[in-house]
């Protein structure tokens, strides 16, 4: 088990999760965000407003492959970091990459 630094919180994870997690949110460590395109999804200000309305700290973007789920979120990610919220208040996580979880049954029941 490895320890994500404080920044990214106290819990004990796999090594392998650790470097998931770090890739896919390369703002803690000072990173630029991936280029988004130019254009914006129209989606962004709907599922922006969702996460300021405060209903719940995290919003999950599902939906068939290629329609800009993935943008959207980076669109999302980039505007919260120029607004200045700090970088490790912000986490992304794409679950059909997290390749620490290939092999487990039921990866999010509780043990």
């Amino acid at each position: 088990m490895t320890t994500l630094p404080a920044k990214h919180g106290p819990a004990s994870l796999p090594p392998d999760l650790v470097a998931d997690l770090q890739r896919f949110n390369p703002w803690w460590d000072g990173k630029l965000t991936p280029p988004n395109p130019s254009t914006r999804r129209h989606l962004v200000p709907r599922t922006r407003r969702l996460l300021d309305s405060g209903i719940a700290p995290i919003i999950a973007v599902r939906g068939p492959r290629l329609v800009g789920k993935t943008t959207i979120q980076l669109q999302i990610i980039a505007d919260l970091l120029a607004e200045g919220v700090p970088p490790h208040n912000i986490m992304r996580v794409q679950f059909v990459e997290l390749s620490s979880t290939d092999g487990l049954v039921d990866p999010i029941a509780p043990e």
